[in-house]
């Protein structure tokens, strides 16, 4: 069957309770099997399903409708779906598994907007699954994922991957994926996540936690794929390397490109992370504290740090991502040796009046603190 026109979701699901309840009181006692058979299902934008090697079964009672479908198709190697449908309100319970899923394929038949950050992947799914009519459902996702190559344009990175587990549920107001666990192996990295779209201002938001992150092998997945979004950019710029046990992100959008193309919310908490800061050339390592960035501004709060042989801590730190020679404040207690501290402050204070007044200072000895 194939119609390429939009259909109306209402009208839709009362034509499908017309028919389960036409059959469960008209054929009561119905046993029919299909060998054999094909179909391609077509819907609005050209997009197509394409089932061939079709086994089905279906059985009517009075009170329900059970059926079992197997079949080869253009999306995954072979899909199975079970399951029992209730007439009145069609609800339904099942299982649903697929075979290799080519992920690019289901993107692109699912959400065609999407289908560009997918580049290869194929997936093997397990879902169980509960409806009340069309709109309200939900279900639990079982798979593996060995590797999955995202896209943007040209740029490309490979995860790979292990076991995953998500959550899907809808309704009238909502559609949202909570991604409980889903382990990369490279870069490694444990994450999580949770994605909501809210149906009638089709506004976007998501949710992502990561744990046990690299920095420098995460910088290196990221920039190969969004190395030329500035706040990325600028962002990977400034932390280079270090490990942060847990990371935040939050994003909003009228698509998953537009929530990602803006400047996220990110916050972590990091420990030995190295931090380049361009303008003054600071080489800022042993870096940890707070790390926050909103609206493209980067922050570390209490934070501590070396550079040379200089100690810091107590600090704030404070950068424009927007543009590569953003606005940047730092302000933090140092210990040092005075030799090393005046040698520190002559290469990074650029100010001309204090150039002199340091300038004066001479035959330095033994250790300071100050307040920089």
């Amino acid at each position: 069957a194939r119609n390429d026109e939009s259909f109306n979701l209402d009208e839709v699901e009362e034509k499908i309770r017309a028919a389960v309840q036409g059959l469960t009181s008209g054929l009561p006692g119905l046993n029919l099997r299909i060998h054999g058979g094909s179909a391609d299902i077509g819907i609005a934008g050209g997009r197509s399903l394409m089932m061939t090697d079709i086994d089905a079964h279906l059985g009517v009672t009075l009170d329900k409708l059970a059926f079992t479908i197997s079949a080869s198709s253009n999306l995954a190697d072979r899909i199975r779906l079970e399951g029992e449908i209730a007439p009145g309100k069609l609800a339904a319970t099942g299982r649903l598994s697929v075979q290799n899923v080519d992920v690019r394929k289901l993107v692109e038949f699912v959400s065609p907007a999407s289908s560009g950050w997918i580049d290869d992947g194929a997936a093997t799914l397990s879902v169980e699954f509960r409806t009340a009519a069309l709109k309200n459902f939900s279900a639990n996702i079982a798979g593996s994922l060995p590797s999955l190559t995202l896209a943007r344009g040209s740029r490309k990175a490979l995860h790979k991957t292990k076991d995953f587990k998500a959550i899907v549920t809808g309704d009238e107001k909502e559609f949202r994926v909570v991604v409980e666990r889903l382990p990369l192996v490279s870069p490694p990295l444990n994450a999580a996540g949770e994605l909501t779209l809210d149906r009638k201002s089709s506004a976007l938001s998501v949710k992502l936690t990561g744990r046990d992150l690299d920095v420098g092998m995460v910088r290196e997945s990221v920039l190969l794929l969004a190395g030329d979004v500035t706040g990325v950019q600028n962002a990977f710029r400034y932390l280079q390397s270090g490990t942060i046990p847990e990371l935040r992100v939050e994003a909003r959008g009228r698509s998953l490109a537009d929530a990602l193309n803006k400047y996220p919310a990110v916050s972590a908490e990091f420990h030995g992370a190295k931090i380049f800061v361009p303008g003054p050339d600071l080489d800022l390592e042993n870096v940890s504290g707070s790390l926050l960035i909103t609206a493209g501004i980067l922050e570390c709060r209490k934070c501590s740090a070396t550079l040379g042989k200089a100690k810091g801590r107590d600090g704030a730190l404070r950068v424009d991502l927007k543009s590569p020679g953003g606005a940047f404040h730092l302000d933090i207690m140092v210990e040092a040796d005075a030799r090393e501290l005046q040698a520190l402050l002559v290469r990074h204070v650029k100010d001309q009046a204090f150039q002199k007044e340091l300038s004066r200072i001479r035959h330095v000895a033994g250790s300071l603190s100050v307040r920089l």
